[in-house]
């Protein structure tokens, strides 16, 4: 992706959504060989034209090694409701919830026509050295933008003034001085890559919908007795849509979300299928990258049978500096005894 077409927050311009320094540091690193285990991925399934993204998180948990994001890429060539029972039988709980993981899904997995995309994230992450200002001027930006498109598209007014209220609550919260921040900076992050991950299916082969169903985290509950719908969701969808303009690629209802059920406390509905990025996050999460080293036993064989195989793995490492920020890919190699 050509970087140079989007305006940096830091640049002000009029109006614009700005596209964050560690997205192009990441496509640069991923267009260095993630691109080619990506095409060849796609390549297998290029007539299927509905896509899955499910995604799953490790944060904020001090007794992990790292914070994690795992995006798995599924092609819809089995239906929901069968994808579910295989999962449900093979995976019946989360990996916090299990002394050991099933045999059988590693071997499930192993076969599977999946694509599991890791990213570990710097526990000191920060999207500038004043996130308050950052924040507030990328807003900013992003307002003016949805005015701006208010009188060009008015087809779409309902929905640009329903996303400007949304930015107006968050704009509050990052002129605030007691505002969390933390939040609001992993919102950004998530639903950049998430949007970057459509793009580049949408990019590659044709697609009549590609879906993203996050599993449920404080990102997506992210102020919901304000917000009618997720407003990671907003962000993810605009970047989308900008991202295909830039390459002339049609988009219209191509993106789709997967809400989860706001009188389920407990399940997401699709909470079988995120089994599956939940087992590597978690896995990731735990791993002494360092020391090559997991806690435990039942993580062991995730890492030996599955991290190994980088036709079904690409994991990336985000670092977020003062002054740069900076991507690399993760290798692996045979666990300390």
């Amino acid at each position: 992706m050509n970087f140079e077409k989007f305006a940096q927050p830091e640049s002000t311009p009029e109006h614009g959504f700005g596209i964050h320094y560690f997205l192009q540091a990441f496509n640069d690193t991923f267009y260095k060989s993630g691109n080619k285990i990506l095409d060849s991925y796609l390549n297998q399934y290029k007539d299927v034209k509905k896509w899955l993204i499910f995604s799953d998180y490790a944060l904020y948990d001090k007794s992990k090694k790292q914070d994690v994001i795992t995006f798995t890429l599924i092609p819809y060539i089995i239906g929901f409701d069968d994808l579910k029972k295989i999962l449900n039988n093979l995976s019946p709980a989360d990996l916090k919830k299990s002394k050991k993981v099933n045999a059988n899904f590693i071997n499930f997995l192993t076969d599977a026509p999946i694509l599991n995309i890791s990213f570990c994230l710097d526990r000191k992450r920060k999207l500038h050295q004043d996130e308050r200002l950052y924040f507030e001027t990328r807003f900013s930006m992003m307002k003016k933008q949805l005015l701006y498109w208010c009188e060009t598209t008015p087809e779409g007014k309902q929905n640009y003034l329903e996303f400007i209220k949304k930015l107006d609550i968050l704009s509050n919260v990052a002129s605030s001085a007691g505002g969390n921040m933390k939040v609001i900076r992993d919102i950004e992050i998530l639903s950049s890559l998430a949007a970057y991950i459509a793009f580049e299916i949408t990019k590659r082969i044709d697609i009549e919908i590609i879906g993203w169903f996050s599993d449920r985290d404080s990102m997506l509950s992210y102020k919901a007795t304000k917000f009618k719908s997720p407003i990671i969701f907003d962000f993810a969808e605009h970047l989308y849509y900008l991202f295909c303009n830039s390459e002339g690629i049609k988009s219209e209802n191509k993106l789709v979300f997967g809400v989860p059920d706001s009188n389920n406390d407990k399940n997401v509905w699709y909470d079988s299928m995120n089994r599956i990025p939940d087992l590597i996050a978690g896995t990731l999460a735990d791993y002494e990258i360092k020391n090559n080293i997991a806690s435990h036993q039942k993580f062991i064989p995730v890492i030996e049978r599955l991290f190994t195989n980088e036709t079904k793995n690409m994991f990336f490492n985000l670092k977020f500096s003062k002054n740069s920020y900076e991507a690399n890919r993760i290798t692996w190699h045979p666990l300390q005894s």
